[in-house]
């Protein structure tokens, strides 16, 4: 569990740079060959701020919690589906 956290922090704010980068300059947004590159940075910082916070959480408990079907779908969703787009 430590070693996700350890490594998630740095990968966050990793993601978010390159992603800034990519954005603010506009020879960079314009060029066709970035538009994937973007693409990829932006599934995986969405899955870095939504999935693994709550399989760190899950592991700390044990269990899932709360335990309601929003938090179950969001999981679910964030969990698979991004994974088919890479």
């Amino acid at each position: 569990m430590w070693l996700l956290i350890i490594i998630l922090i740095p990968s966050i704010i990793c993601s978010f740079l390159h992603l800034y980068y990519l954005i603010s300059k506009r020879t960079l947004r314009v060029a066709l060959n970035n538009h994937p590159i973007i693409a990829l940075i932006c599934t995986v910082f969405f899955i870095q701020l939504i999935d693994i916070p709550f399989y760190i959480h899950y592991l700390r408990l044990g269990y899932v919690w709360p335990q309601t079907a929003v938090y179950c779908v969001i999981w679910w969703n964030t969990d698979g589906p991004p994974f088919g787009t890479m």
